[in-house]
């Protein structure tokens, strides 16, 4: 152990190899809870931030509503949105597969790929959602055991 640049530093200070051994072992179980703490701030963070996505979307459109007349963005939301200025960029769904991009149609065929479902005004399909409804595409359940696309 002579020759480690850990064990070298320690020995600078005065610490036998006894208590050399004790100071890796707490740094050691540190590392690991940290590491442990890290990685379920990471769930934490990526649900959070797609409800928070969610949110910022649904106050767009509501927003652009109120603004034209009572009439929601058409099929072409993503673009509706960023260039009258309510939306810089559409955010991204953490949830599965990370993405952007907005459905507004063919909900059932694409299922779970990430991203939002919006159903434009005029829309036949997914008739238990209301026009200018927009939700998380995952039929994944949050930590309340809730669907996402519930919320």
């Amino acid at each position: 152990m002579k020759n480690r640049f850990f064990s070298k530093f320690l020995s600078r200070f005065g610490f036998n190899k006894y208590e050399r051994i004790v100071i890796i072992i707490i740094m050691a179980v540190f590392i690991f809870f940290t590491l442990f703490k890290f990685i379920s701030s990471q769930k934490n963070f990526n649900q959070d931030a797609t409800v928070l996505g969610l949110r910022s979307l649904r106050t767009a459109v509501n927003l652009y509503y109120g603004e034209h007349g009572g009439r929601f963005p058409s099929k072409n939301i993503a673009e509706e949105l960023i260039e009258n200025g309510y939306l810089d960029s559409i955010p991204y769904n953490y949830i599965g597969d990370k993405s952007n991009k907005i459905i507004t149609s063919d909900f059932e065929d694409n299922q779970n790929l990430g991203g939002w479902c919006y159903k434009a005004p005029g829309s036949d399909e997914y008739p238990q959602k209301k026009a200018g409804s927009i939700w998380i595409n995952s039929s994944k359940k949050n930590s309340e055991n809730k669907l996402w696309s519930d919320l």
